[in-house]
């Protein structure tokens, strides 16, 4: 039996028809990993930095037991983004090396490292609430967001060492 022109585009319209389903499918779940490597990259490049900072000899005592602090809370940070980018089907970024986080190697003293810190945390903020936009799975958008209420705690931390107001303004929406 040979198909008519109108029953062969009828059976390539009935075969389409599933098609968006699959493309917006797969869509989604590229637009979840590149928001959760773009979040996890910010969140690599603090960890580095932090280490860097805690393991060098610029901080007085209290403020390096800050730092510490803040890298054990974005090694956690860095953990549930793997794995929440993992359970999607994506690769973990390689993260950066301390001499590829612009600025790092030119501190000098702890009120230089703080006032990066607040920079970095910034950032990150930045990148979050980009990603948080691009973020189509609940469970990875509560994971991203539990970690930008963190950083945002950070900002007012760091704002605290470095003799500034805490909360200069309402909202905290990162820096570009």
């Amino acid at each position: 039996m040979r198909l008519t022109r109108r029953q062969a585009l009828a059976g390539a319209a009935v075969a389409a028809a599933g098609f968006p389903d699959a493309a917006r499918a797969e869509d989604k779940k590229a637009m979840n990993i590149a928001a959760l490597s773009s979040s996890l990259e910010a969140v690599q490049t603090a960890v580095v930095a932090y280490e860097a900072i805690a393991n060098g000899s610029l901080l007085r005592s209290s403020a390096e037991a800050t730092f510490r602090s803040f890298l054990g809370q974005e090694r956690d940070h860095a953990q549930a983004l793997g794995q929440a980018l993992g359970q999607m089907g994506g690769k973990e970024p390689v993260p950066p090396l301390r001499t590829q986080i612009p600025g790092l190697s030119a501190l000098r003293s702890q009120q230089q490292a703080i006032e990066f810190a607040i920079g970095l945390e910034r950032r990150a903020l930045s990148a979050y609430y980009k990603a948080a936009s691009g973020l189509k799975d609940a469970n990875s958008l509560k994971t991203l967001m539990s970690v930008m209420g963190c950083d945002g705690q950070h900002v007012a931390v760091l704002r605290q060492l470095a003799s500034k107001p805490a909360v200069p303004r309402a909202f905290e929406t990162g820096a570009a």
